[in-house]
């Protein structure tokens, strides 16, 4: 799909619709990445289970990182190019009405599925899915940025309205980085509190105490 944008950008000469696109080939092939990730981390083999565990949530953890950084430079990028489009090169693209309309419908479809994706996701066992979710609704919020500007653009483009567009783009990646930091974060407190589950399940093995992961 980023790469259709991309192409398409060219015919249509939008730098915020080949922005997209690129912001989408970024994040595509980080989820791409995690995906295979995550397949790996489910077929961890290990006598022990506390060795086990402690395989798989070290080599989730290093997935969501990557998933961060990647998600955090691709915002970072979309915020410059923002600015650049807004206060350098101002940009006069235009949209039919129909194309708007659907640019704004996948928009606000993208961010309500990666909002109930994210929160139904919280309490998986394998944390790559998680932030998978987390990846979506950055994308959302960045889809919005590209609503914003051809809904402004139906009725003509003026150098107010490119301004306007341009504010938009750095609003909603300001948003997105805002995302990754809190996924850093986040990412950072579950990494603790499986590093204590690992030291409860490895007290208690002898003991043959189930434990449950929340």
């Amino acid at each position: 799909m980023g790469f259709v944008k991309v192409i398409i950008s060219a015919f249509i000469k939008s730098l915020t619709f080949g922005f997209n696109g690129v912001y989408n080939i970024i994040l595509g092939f980080a989820k791409n990445t995690a995906i295979k990730e995550y397949n790996n981390a489910e077929k961890i083999e290990d006598r022990k289970e506390e060795e086990r565990k402690r395989k798989k949530y070290n080599y989730e953890t290093k997935s969501c990182y990557k998933l961060c950084f990647y998600n955090l430079g691709a915002s970072v990028l979309y915020l410059i190019l923002s600015i650049l489009t807004t206060f350098v090169i101002p940009e006069f693209s235009t949209y039919g009405i129909s194309v708007a309309l659907l640019i704004a419908c996948i928009a606000f479809s993208k961010l309500i599925m990666g909002i109930v994706s994210a929160v139904k996701t919280r309490k998986v066992d394998n944390i790559i899915i998680h932030y998978i979710k987390f990846i979506n609704l950055s994308d959302g919020l960045i889809s919005l940025s590209l609503c914003q500007s051809a809904l402004l653009c139906l009725d003509g483009v003026t150098e107010v309205t490119s301004f306007y567009s341009g504010i938009g783009g750095i609003v909603f990646s300001s948003l997105a980085i805002l995302l990754s930091i809190y996924m850093l974060l986040e990412l950072r407190f579950i990494k603790k509190r499986r590093m204590i589950e690992i030291s409860d399940l490895f007290e208690n093995e002898d003991k043959n105490i189930p434990l449950k992961y929340e």
